[in-house]
């Protein structure tokens, strides 16, 4: 079952199964994850806002086939040969790419891999978050879908040297698929991170965490070591371990 939106574009949506109480847990397994955060971080953030968010994105289907003729080089030494060669592949493929302005959440493709994909329910969504509505354009995003797909089985029927690539993208169909973030805000001595993630699988899709200036101040002072053992000027390196410095996962 799917829902034609006014475009006649098929609608989906990726079911919510991280629940609102998961996501704070998250965010300690997070600020404790890395020796790059700063190690107070974990006792001494506080939580401001927690909220759930359901991104478009612009997703397309088909079967990608490609034709490959040349030669392909056999043997070594004084054996090595070219030999004539034609090789072919067909295979189903998937594309996906943000459908709208989300810079601030730093998300920019998700896997649909092992998601299920349920019937558009505008109310549903509304009633548990924020909803995103697509922008752009149809014929934008089905081409990019092409370019990538092609770009993709052109990869394997490489040859070592090529006289002529044949790439098709066959019954091509694009929709839009909801998918839910979650987005957590948090203060850390004044100052705002913010941490997303997957409203499915719960992975952490884009973060930002206060830098533990003691492991950059050691990592700067190992790797000017290390650089002084290659014999490596550097002189020319110029890092900085300033305090409010932030390091960023995505």
């Amino acid at each position: 079952s799917a829902v034609s939106g006014e475009r006649g574009v098929r609608r989906y949506q990726v079911p919510q199964r991280i629940s609102y109480a998961q996501p704070p847990r998250a965010l300690t397994t997070f600020l404790s994850s890395d020796m790059a955060i700063a190690p107070s971080a974990r006792s001494a953030a506080k939580l401001s806002e927690t909220f759930l968010v359901h991104l478009p994105f612009w997703t397309a289907w088909g079967q990608g086939v490609a034709w490959a003729f040349g030669q392909q080089r056999v043997g070594s030494g004084d054996d090595e040969r070219y030999e004539p060669r034609e090789k072919s592949t067909a295979r189903e493929m998937s594309w996906n790419g943000v459908a709208c302005d989300v810079g601030e959440f730093g998300v920019r493709r998700i896997s649909l891999e092992n998601r299920p994909l349920e019937p558009f329910n505008s109310d549903a969504l509304h009633r548990s978050g924020m909803v995103f509505e697509p922008v752009g354009s149809e014929q934008a995003a089905l081409e990019a879908a092409r370019k990538s797909f092609e770009s993709s089985v052109a990869k394997d029927v490489r040859l070592s040297r090529t006289s002529q690539l044949f790439t098709r993208l066959l019954g091509a169909h694009l929709g839009v698929v909801y998918y839910p973030v979650w987005v957590l805000r948090y203060l850390f001595q004044g100052r705002s991170f913010q941490l997303v993630l997957d409203g499915y699988s719960g992975e952490v899709l884009y973060g930002k965490a206060p830098g533990n200036v003691l492991y950059r101040a050691l990592t700067l002072v190992g790797g000017m070591a290390l650089g002084a053992f290659l014999a490596v000027d550097v002189s020319t390196l110029s890092l900085s371990a300033a305090e409010d410095e932030t390091v960023a996962f995505a």
